[in-house]
């Protein structure tokens, strides 16, 4: 369990937090550092980028894909379901 939650408090600071914009020259995540990267061509040199870029836009879709979570609620006796984007998900503790 703790090592599910180091993860996921990596993984936030990876794909949420903003960094400083004055040191990486871009306002975002590290997310979106790198897509300004892909997006720059500054490290590809013949397309040699492309891998990356691929792997920036797909961990991009994955954190804006839709998704549920099912619960039950012991105390209330009822069944719930969460929905909301991958990326607020992923912010809920365990």
């Amino acid at each position: 369990m703790v090592h599910r939650s180091l993860f996921v408090i990596r993984f936030l600071d990876f794909a949420k937090e903003a960094g400083d914009s004055q040191l990486t020259g871009v306002t975002g995540s590290c997310v979106d550092i790198l897509d300004a990267v892909c997006a720059n061509q500054c490290l590809g040199i013949d397309g040699s980028a492309c891998k990356l870029e691929d792997a920036v836009h797909e961990l991009k879709n994955w954190l804006n894909r839709k998704a549920s979570v099912k619960l039950w609620l012991p105390t209330l006796n009822v069944n719930a379901v969460i929905e909301g984007r991958m990326q607020a998900l992923s912010a809920t503790p365990y």
